[in-house]
């Protein structure tokens, strides 16, 4: 369980990543593009106009593409397919530069400028990209593809120095990205355990050991804060006290071990019994547990209470031992809040109706 929801956090924190990391990279070639286009533009002028055509509908090409960039993946949690999805914008990206390089390059005749923006955008990609694979090669290979050819060109097609460069490049790359996916890795990897030892401590403050039932802290938090909420907002509260019938006589005859497994039948057959996630169920103390059903009437009560006999008859736990059964019966005292009354008085007439029940004979309940 522990390696699944590591993975999903990994997914989910991939995906922050990435949004991120999109709006960032076409942020910064938007700046990169500025920078680009005003000595081009007016070069171009100079020169002839279908060069500046040339320049406005590549330039405003990518203009497009870098918006589409920022504006991708606004939704908080990642959309089916969504590394297919940043793989393709990451190749519309790095083919969107490729196409600046060769703009530059081969029509401008801007052989250091084309090589320093590839090397720019090669940089942008791998910083921005970095926790998806396939989107940094996505973005990568298309501007790193037409950087060689444009220095192969420069080099009077001497093949020596673009492969030198290209062996370089895709080393750095892939060194880098593996030492940034570490860290990503490592940093997630933490919080996530660090997660796990938090949700533990909270467990282990919160829950019972043997029952895996919320404990008696837990519940009388509960109750003040349904009782604070039942007063405030006018809302009936509803307290179900339930001990197992004759449980010291099942120990005695069956030993502390089969007593356990008892409580730990008990406690999932009221666990079964409660159908509403409002509703808590706690080990109240030894053989005894405690239900909150917040708004719920008395009558509502009832057939939670009602419900629980049926379901345990089910069960069908023998105890040899008991005077009322041959199968484990348990005794439930039922209480709704009151406008005078505060916790510890609801948990008191709870126990009233208890003892009226266990008077009565047991494996029944009585309610007030």
């Amino acid at each position: 369980m522990d390696e699944q929801t590591l993975a999903k956090q990994l997914d989910d924190v991939t995906y922050r990543n990435i949004r991120i990391g999109f709006r960032w990279a076409a942020t910064i070639s938007l700046i990169i593009l500025l920078m680009i286009v005003g000595p081009i533009w007016l070069n171009g002028i100079k020169e002839n106009a279908l060069y500046l055509d040339r320049s406005w509908t590549q330039y405003s090409f990518q203009a497009i593409v870098y918006l589409i960039g920022i504006a991708l993946y606004y939704s908080q949690s990642p959309p089916q397919q969504w590394r297919k999805t940043a793989t393709l914008y990451a190749l519309l990206f790095g083919i969107s530069w490729a196409l600046a390089i060769y703009h530059i390059a081969f029509i401008g005749q801007m052989w250091p400028s084309a090589e320093i923006a590839a090397d720019l955008i090669m940089m942008t990609s791998l910083l921005g990209f970095y926790a998806l694979r396939q989107a940094v090669y996505a973005a990568i290979f298309p501007v790193l593809l037409v950087s060689t050819w444009a220095n192969y060109i420069e080099a009077g097609h001497l093949l020596l120095l673009p492969i030198e460069k290209v062996l370089a490049i895709c080393i750095i790359v892939e060194t880098g990205r593996r030492t940034l996916y570490r860290w990503f890795y490592n940093s997630v990897e933490k919080d996530h355990e660090n997660q796990r030892l938090v949700k533990k401590l909270s467990d282990l403050a919160t829950k019972d050991q043997l029952t895996n039932l919320y404990n008696r802290r837990f519940f009388e938090y509960e109750i003040d804060k349904h009782c604070h909420l039942a007063k405030r907002n006018h809302l009936p509260l509803s307290v179900i006290l339930i001990d197992i019938d004759h449980f010291k006589h099942y120990n005695d005859n069956l030993g502390h071990p089969a007593g356990d497994l008892c409580l730990k039948r008990v406690a999932r057959t009221l666990q079964k019994s409660l159908l509403r996630t409002s509703d808590s169920v706690s080990r109240y103390g030894g053989e005894e547990f405690i239900i909150i059903l917040p708004n719920t009437h008395l009558e509502g009560a009832k057939k939670v209470a009602e419900r629980i006999h049926r379901t345990l008859q089910q069960e069908a736990i023998p105890h040899p031992s008991s005077t009322v059964n041959n199968f484990v019966t348990l005794s439930q005292g039922i209480t709704t809040w009151k406008t005078q009354k505060g916790p510890e008085q609801l948990v008191q007439e709870a126990d009233d109706q208890l003892y009226k029940a266990k008077e009565a004979g047991r494996n029944q309940y009585k309610a007030a």
